[in-house]
């Protein structure tokens, strides 16, 4: 059996240090006995260090590392990989994650299901529901299996397997300056406004770099409060994801192979990109969600995104999740085939209805309905104002 440690990563923030702690002693780990890592960073306060000191862990032993001088985020999470070289795997939360009860019979699986494939980088326990490159909400394709792959590292919850991770870090020593210089075209253009603290986006350039994959989940078995701290300036909710609380003993764990329902790093369908692919003879890009930049380099273009090109077909957006529209051939004027060889004029109002129609589509007409009513919002303000003004007159 496969040797495991879980890792919480702490620094300032004792409600939030507690809240996983405790989400952790309480999932079903069987009869296993499981190590627990507590790793705290130096910060302005020693509560912290005390809270996880006292803190009991009921499924094994428990040790506390505390950093004597303050590492950074990028640096502490990097550190807790040292573990790989005593543990075949290691289990990463940061301290704004609460993890599903049934988190560890999970995982458990997967580890054993996906040891053996070197294409597959790590495991992912946080189930998205975001596209972070387009800023919309994302839907994988279903199948009759409980997960599919994504060539997007995971910070959420995440598993690292001691022989990728090793290949990973000498990876990144020999390239610290991945994101320096000319901006690259096949890694997201929003990783590289990621701040210095980012070990995340190293990761995920690592996976396009070496067409690697992390294995997520359709439910997710870890949400995040992403609260005020080192990545947020504020709390949001964008980033909860629904949690599968019951666990299910027979988990149907999909191979990784040319049926597998797979999405690159840009949320882009593989699988509607290779059955395209063998109609354009290799020279199309895929732009469902309208978040790349650069077709410098191919002949067609298969985008939401109003371009100054003709269009060979021409798609709906009313199937979800959105590849489907393309699958299943559904008419429309929303998703654009664009033969990037020719040129034609593009009206601005043009652009300007697409974007409410995509936004329409993505956040389920929750936009068409605000559209509606702002109208009148916006009649009753002028109304306001013009009496308003009328009176500063007299």
């Amino acid at each position: 059996m496969e040797t495991i440690a879980l890792i919480a990563i702490g620094y300032n923030k004792v409600n939030s240090i507690i809240r996983l702690l405790e989400s952790l002693n309480k999932a079903d780990y069987g009869n296993d006995i499981v190590p627990l890592i507590i790793s705290i960073d130096k910060s302005e306060t020693d509560a912290v260090k005390k809270a996880v000191e006292q803190f009991q862990w009921n499924h094994g032993d428990k040790f506390v590392r505390c950093f004597q001088e303050r590492q950074g985020l990028r640096k502490h999470i990097l550190s807790c990989g040292e573990y790989l070289e005593k543990y075949d795997t290691v289990w990463v939360f940061e301290d704004d994650i609460m993890v599903s009860p049934s988190f560890y019979q999970y995982g458990k699986k997967c580890v054993e299901f996906y040891k053996d494939d070197e294409n597959i980088e790590g495991i992912s326990l946080y189930g998205t529901e975001w596209n972070y490159n387009a800023n919309f909400p994302f839907e994988p394709l279903k199948t009759e299996y409980d997960t599919y792959f994504l060539q997007y590292a995971q910070s959420w919850g995440q598993i690292w397997y001691k022989d990728r991770w090793e290949k990973f870090i000498q990876w990144y020593q020999e390239n610290l300056d991945f994101f320096e210089g000319e901006r690259k075209a096949n890694i997201p253009q929003n990783l590289y406004t990621w701040g210095e603290n980012s070990w995340l986006k190293y990761h995920i350039a690592y996976c396009i770099e070496k067409n690697k994959y992390f294995v997520y989940p359709y439910y997710s078995f870890t949400t995040t409060f992403v609260e005020n701290g080192t990545h947020f300036g504020t709390d949001i909710t964008r980033f909860h994801s629904e949690m599968m609380v019951k666990s299910i003993k027979n988990y149907q764990l999909a191979n990784l192979d040319d049926v597998a329902v797979r999405y690159d790093a840009f949320f882009e369908s593989e699988l509607l990109k290779q059955k395209i692919e063998e109609l354009y003879h290799n020279k199309i890009v895929i732009d469902l969600y309208g978040s790349k930049k650069e077709f410098k380099t191919t002949k067609y273009v298969l985008s939401t995104q109003v371009l100054p090109h003709q269009t060979e077909r021409e798609y709906g957006l009313q199937l979800r999740p959105i590849e489907l529209n393309v699958f299943m051939e559904i008419e429309g004027k929303e998703i654009f085939l664009y033969d990037m060889t020719s040129s034609m004029v593009r009206k601005k109002k043009e652009k300007n209805n697409q974007i409410v129609k995509k936004w329409n589509y993505f956040f389920k007409d929750r936009f068409l309905m605000w559209n509606e009513i702002f109208p009148l919002w916006k009649s009753k303000v002028t109304n306001l104002i013009r009496i308003i003004g009328k009176r500063f007159q007299k």
